[in-house]
């Protein structure tokens, strides 16, 4: 099973607030294992980059609630891995009811933390494998090593891969890095990542 693409939450009746994230690196990945003969279930939130073909198996979650719901179930049939490349959000509000006016003054939200999918997860998923993602800014590959083990140690993954998100469209910087308890390799391109991915998941 695979998340990806961003969740949504509703502030009022018309606005919302959304991670940033297209789904093109998980919808990569899916068909990537497809292609190897994987049954692959796809628990997607909003996107806004599609899939090169149709994939059989495809689940919309577009709510942070909602993607967690689903993936619940999902679990419920024990798949043998999970990757959690949705950008899930992580902070979000109870809405207002109707439609804020146009016009009102200031508008202060308070944000409340979500429930960390990772991490509910892990009491439901058995011995699966699992790969998780980490997205940082400002920060060095070092730091990035850190925090993506620190993802590793509470949460139960098996790797994750890891992203400074100034290099990931800089040709002359890695895509991202693999990061497992004791190692850390670069990522050149998609296909380096989905091996390094496929080589966890089949071990």
């Amino acid at each position: 099973a695979i998340t990806l693409g961003a969740n949504r939450a509703p502030i009022d009746s018309v606005r919302a607030i959304q991670n940033a994230s297209s789904g093109h690196t998980g919808w990569y990945i899916a068909e990537y294992l497809h292609r190897f003969g994987h049954n692959v279930t796809v628990i997607a939130g909003k996107t806004s980059a599609d899939p090169s073909f149709t994939l059989p198996n495809v689940i919309r979650a577009g709510s942070p609630d909602k993607m967690l719901e689903q993936c619940l179930i999902v679990a419920q049939s024990k798949p043998d891995g999970w990757i959690h490349a949705a950008a899930v959000l992580d902070y979000y509000t109870a809405p207002l009811e109707g439609k804020k006016p146009s016009g009102d003054d200031d508008w202060i939200l308070e944000l409340q933390p979500g429930p960390k999918h990772i991490r509910e997860l892990s009491q439901h998923i058995g011995d699966a494998r699992r790969i998780g993602f980490k997205l940082e800014t400002n920060v060095t590959v070092d730091q990035l090593r850190k925090r993506a083990v620190a993802q590793i140690d509470m949460n139960g993954v098996d790797a994750t891969v890891a992203n400074i998100m100034e290099q990931m469209h800089d040709p002359k910087t890695p895509r991202a890095y693999f990061v497992t308890e004791d190692s850390m390799s670069e990522l050149h391109n998609m296909n380096d990542m989905c091996e390094s991915i496929l080589n966890v998941l089949t071990s």
